[in-house]
């Protein structure tokens, strides 16, 4: 009878993998970051987040269709918004639209106009990180 023995393979030891794991590490983490915009940039990406607002109907509450409309177009807008103020802004605004949505589907007026509210405030963060008044995003 032949006796095979299956050769394993020697992992390195760790001394030897740390210097790479931290430079793939480094490099996965930063590779998307870049949030330092061109004042061209950053008054580009504001002027489309504020179009993309300004129908909402958030001078009051919108209606559901404006919620959802608005809450869609936001959906292309958040992955390209690099300004971390401007973005949380949105994503809170996009997610404050989706509930004003639900809460009007549900016949709830008083919870989609606290929502509504709401996102004026998001409106209002994302206005001041662009420069821009607010009603450039209120459409007022």
């Amino acid at each position: 009878m032949h006796s095979h023995r299956t050769r394993r393979r020697r992992t390195p030891p760790p001394s030897r993998l740390l210097p790479t794991g931290i430079a793939a590490l480094t490099a996965a983490l930063l590779g998307g970051c870049g949030t330092t915009l061109t004042p061209e940039e950053m008054a580009g990406q504001c002027a489309a987040l504020a179009a993309d607002t300004a129908r909402a109907g958030l001078t009051g509450t919108p209606t559901r269709e404006q919620a959802r409309a608005t809450a869609d177009r936001l959906d292309g807008r958040l992955t390209q918004l690099r300004d971390p103020r401007v973005h949380d802004a949105a994503v809170a605004l996009h997610s404050h639209l989706h509930g004003v949505e639900a809460a009007l589907a549900k016949g709830d007026t008083d919870r989609a106009a606290t929502l509504a509210a709401a996102a004026r405030e998001d409106a209002a963060k994302a206005a001041k990180a662009c420069g821009l008044a607010e009603t450039a995003f209120l459409g007022g």
